[in-house]
């Protein structure tokens, strides 16, 4: 999928290059009403009606995952336009609600789907993530509560780790509300990240 914003709206579009060109021989598509006398003939038809069936289900699925997707930028707007920290919390049971489909096909349509957009290329279920509650405030993205935590953890003294209590007490002074246990879970994502990214460097 490919999202761009074109005169102050954004556009969702499959992108052509990753999608196969999926026809029908035309020789088959219209089989010769003067040899309906032979079998062979009965055996094209029957294949014909399975190939269009086929070509239909593509063409749902193509139809299904941009109307997901497009319902995905609606709320994702202000991430597209100022990146992480303006990502919203989202629910795969909202999308469906909105469209009026159940939550597995939500599910199954985002899996293995990859979306580019300004801020990059990232995979569909990206843009879910769970609610984080803040005092006085509105919930934030547990993925920008994340960042937080790395950006802390970059930035703390190596002989001296900050603890998880410190991080979570660190997080309320900002009215966000982190169990320990939560911080430490989140801790643990991103150390995985960054030892990944670490593996990747030449």
């Amino acid at each position: 999928m490919i999202v761009r914003e074109d005169e102050g709206q954004w556009r969702v579009r499959i992108n052509p290059e990753a999608t196969p060109r999926v026809r029908i021989n035309p020789v088959y598509a219209q089989p010769s009403k003067e040899s309906k006398k032979f079998r062979s003939n009965d055996y094209v038809r029957e294949h014909l009606k399975h190939a269009k069936l086929f070509l239909q289900s593509i063409e749902r699925r193509n139809s299904t995952l941009a109307s997901v997707c497009s319902c995905i930028v609606e709320h994702q707007k202000a991430f597209l336009k100022h990146g992480l920290r303006a990502i919203k919390p989202l629910k795969m049971a909202e999308i469906a609600s909105e469209l009026g489909i159940h939550v597995s096909t939500v599910s199954r349509i985002t899996t293995h789907k990859y979306v580019l957009t300004p801020q990059g290329l990232f995979p569909l279920k990206y843009f879910f993530s769970k609610a984080i509650p803040i005092r006085d405030n509105e919930p934030l993205a547990n993925k920008v509560v994340q960042e937080l935590i790395r950006n802390a953890i970059h930035s703390e003294a190596k002989q001296r780790p900050l603890s998880d209590k410190l991080i979570a007490q660190l997080l309320e002074s900002d009215g966000i509300q982190l169990a320990r246990r939560t911080v430490t879970k989140y801790r643990k994502i991103c150390l995985l990240y960054t030892s990944d990214a670490a593996d990747d460097t030449p």
